[in-house]
């Protein structure tokens, strides 16, 4: 499954593998129109780019996930559910070598709010 008719098309998929759903979620969104250094000194985004971390966008990615989440849980071969998002969501975290960005809204984000909602069995 890949959320058709987003940007994500071609970076976010789930797939059954065995007893297990695997979930890969891009959680980077554009800001802007990338053709400049956006800065929303308001929202606190840009400055080094113009690349925020949700996953909510216009609603048509958070959506497809819930769906792969609900059929997940209604398909009694599925035992387990593996998401990874490539971003912390939770703090504190390692800071050290690394971009320092983690989930907009972590754990009052829906992406969060949804893994909890469908017990993800494992967040990487």
């Amino acid at each position: 499954s890949r959320p058709f008719g987003t940007p994500y098309t071609n970076t976010s998929f789930a797939h059954v593998h065995k007893n297990a759903l695997f979930v890969t979620v891009d959680a980077f969104e554009l800001v802007g129109d990338g053709l400049y250094d956006y800065i929303d000194v308001e929202h606190g985004f840009g400055g080094e780019g113009a690349v925020t971390c949700t996953v909510n966008g216009d609603g048509k990615h958070i959506n497809w996930f819930k769906r792969v989440l609900r059929a997940a849980r209604n398909d009694p071969s599925v035992d387990h559910i593996i998401v990874s998002a490539h971003l912390p969501i939770m703090q504190p975290a390692r800071k050290v070598k690394c971009s320092g960005q983690f989930l907009d809204a972590g754990e009052d984000s829906d992406f969060w709010k949804l893994m909890n909602k469908f017990n993800v069995d494992l967040y990487l």
